[in-house]
């Protein structure tokens, strides 16, 4: 089951980190600047941000298993347009605004499969390895660069994601079953005390600054590093390897929370400090190998610290997982549809290492705000 939902949630990833990963040549194909790439990421969050804000409770009420069999539909679709269809900035935002349709149900049927499936005990290991999926959704796209892009072309990378997407379908429906009896789905929307709304806000707030930030990296790092004639091979093996470092603080991240004591906020925050000082570098220094660290610790900061988070949201929130996680995703993906907009349009007006400055500075108010849901989630539990 939890195989299925991070298999299923990294290809619904696909097509927004694909579009990052392979900007250096979607741009020269299509005709477009740094800030089209911007816009095309922003749109598949935004509209996954806005869907899921909808979405979020009616998850309650289908079950994950169907809104997961919708949601990797949605993400084949999304990847035969780009395959085929997607020559000019129109298309290609349309298309991804589909995949951000098909995305914002995947995150909270992911929850929902959390609360539904995993023992008290394990919930922590069980949102490490689920929130894996995304930066090992990221970790293919980097792949994707030296493997499929500069062999094949860009196009057969979303092809592949359309293949996958299907078989995760098919698998989804063969395998997994409905939820387990005395967890059974809602009858109807449920939504928590309203005091408990505005700290969700707050915390929302916090994780659109670290999304804005963790939305640029794939977006604009093997980018800007070929316009700075780099490898983009090698640009996009540094990415994979980010990746792969988030992966595994997200697993580790998430068995610490189930066997150590602590706030988990305040962990977020810091992780949050630490990836802000790792993109720092970027904007300072022009040493390859220092740029590449900065970036894989960077990235592992702002984006290993999900996993910690819906560990402290999904045992404060655990009758409503879907809605919450539609009412904190609105928040996130706004500011993952603000970063890559913002750091296109300064990369293009100034420097890139203006943009990676802006960058680091984002994670640094995330961090601050973080810290200050944490004390506001303590003082009122």
């Amino acid at each position: 089951m939890v195989a299925l939902t991070i298999a299923a949630s990294a290809v619904g990833a696909l097509p927004l980190n694909l579009v990052g990963a392979l900007g250096f040549r979607i741009e020269e194909d299509l005709a477009l600047s740094a800030a089209g790439i911007g816009v095309a990421v922003a749109t598949f969050r935004l509209v996954q941000g806005v869907s899921a804000y909808r979405l979020g409770g009616t998850v309650d009420v289908l079950g994950a298993r169907r809104a997961l069999c919708v949601a990797t539909a949605l993400t084949v679709v999304c990847s035969l347009v780009i395959t085929f269809g997607a020559r000019s900035l129109a298309v290609l935002m349309l298309a991804m605004a589909v995949g951000g349709i098909g995305k914002s149900l995947m995150q909270p049927a992911s929850n929902r499969m959390v609360v539904t499936e995993a023992r008290d005990d394990q919930y922590g290991i069980v949102i490490g390895f689920k929130q894996a999926a995304a930066p090992l959704s990221t970790l293919l796209a980097g792949l994707a660069v030296p493997l499929i892009a500069m062999t094949f072309g860009w196009r057969w990378a979303f092809a592949v994601t359309a293949v996958l997407a299907t078989l995760c379908c098919v698998l989804v429906l063969r395998f997994m079953t409905e939820e387990r009896s005395g967890k059974a789905k809602a009858a109807k929307k449920e939504r928590p005390p309203r005091d408990e709304l505005k700290l969700l806000a707050l915390i929302g707030i916090a994780m659109a600054f670290a999304n804005a930030t963790n939305s640029i990296i794939p977006a604009f790092w093997v980018l800007g590093e070929t316009r700075a004639g780099a490898d983009p091979a090698q640009a996009g093996v540094v990415l994979a390897a980010a990746s792969a470092l988030a992966i595994v603080v997200r697993v580790v991240s998430g068995i610490a929370c189930d066997r150590l004591p602590g706030d988990p906020m305040f962990l977020c925050a810091a992780m949050l400090f630490i990836g802000a000082i790792g993109i720092s570098t970027l904007a300072f220094v022009d040493l390859n190998t220092v740029r590449s660290v900065g970036l894989v610790v960077g990235y592992a900061g702002v984006w290993g610290y999900p996993a910690v988070l819906w560990y402290a949201l999904l045992r404060r929130f655990h009758r409503t997982p879907g809605y919450v996680t539609g009412q904190v995703t609105i928040y996130s993906l706004v500011g993952g549809s603000f970063g890559p907009v913002a750091f296109g349009v300064v990369a293009d007006a100034t420097s890139y290492g203006v943009g990676w400055i802006l960058t680091a500075s984002l994670a640094v108010a995330a961090a601050t705000i973080m810290a200050l849901s944490a004390s506001r989630m303590r003082s009122s539990s």
